[in-house]
Formats: structure tokens, sequence, C-alpha cells
């Protein structure tokens, strides 16, 4: 697998972790965001028992979660605005724009955490996120 298709695939995940974290925040309790991934499974536009089971993998589990480095980095090369990458790390104006600066002298290499597979099942879901998100707007 090329470099190019490992980040995009990381990407993913991230994107999927950010948004479990906004589902917990707003629910407060992990069974219930479950709940949620559950209640909207209706739509048959993911599958909900590997949704929730990436979902506590992901909430749960450290080293699928990403780093501050690869939510920068990815999160920069894949358009995502600054003020929405340093929302999602805390980071300060200086160390984001040091992350940046060194990926640029030295492409880091991200791994994605699941098979493509899983990461197709993840992207559905998004997808299906996003469009949700856009009902409204």
């Amino acid at each position: 697998m090329n470099e190019d298709k490992m980040h995009e695939q990381r990407w993913i995940e991230i994107q999927f972790y950010y948004l479990l974290k906004d589902l917990l925040a707003m629910t407060q309790d992990i069974f219930k965001t479950l709940d949620w991934i559950d209640a909207l499974a209706i739509s048959n536009a993911y599958n909900p028992t590997y949704i929730k089971q990436y979902a506590m993998e992901f909430l749960q589990t450290p080293w699928v979660q990403p780093s501050k480095e690869e939510v920068v980095v990815l999160g920069h090369n894949n358009g995502m605005p600054i003020a929405t990458i340093k929302r999602w790390t805390g980071l300060h104006n200086k160390t984001f724009y040091n992350i940046l600066e060194r990926s640029r002298e030295e492409t880091p290499l991200f791994m994605p955490r699941y098979k493509a597979e899983q990461i197709s099942e993840i992207q559905n879901f998004l997808t299906f996120f996003e469009k949700l998100r856009r009902l409204g707007a």
C-alpha cells in the first residue's frame, strides 16, 4: 500500500474519532452514544454492529487514537480549517506551525489502524453523518 493511501485511510479514522468525541460530548455517556449509532442505522447506510465495535475501540484504546501530529499534518493536507484542527488538538499556534514545518522537512508516515474493509465501513458512517449535517444547512 502506498503512502498516500495509508494517509487517506488514517484521515478517515481521525475524522471518525472526532465525530465520536463530538457525539460523546453531546450524549455525556458512551452507552447513549452507542444507542445513537444504533438508532441512526435505520438508514441502512452502515452496519451498526461494526461501527459500535470500532467506536468502543477508538474511545477506549490509546493505540488507535490519533496523535496531535497526525491530526495537524493530515488535517492540513486534507483542507481542514486551521481553527478546527486547533480546537481538536488544543495546540498553540507556535506548536501547530512547528509540527507543519517539521512535516515539510521530513514527511512523516501515518499508518491506518484498521483494514481497508473496516475503513470502508467507517467511511460509510462518516458519509451518512455528513448528509445529516447538510440537511439542516
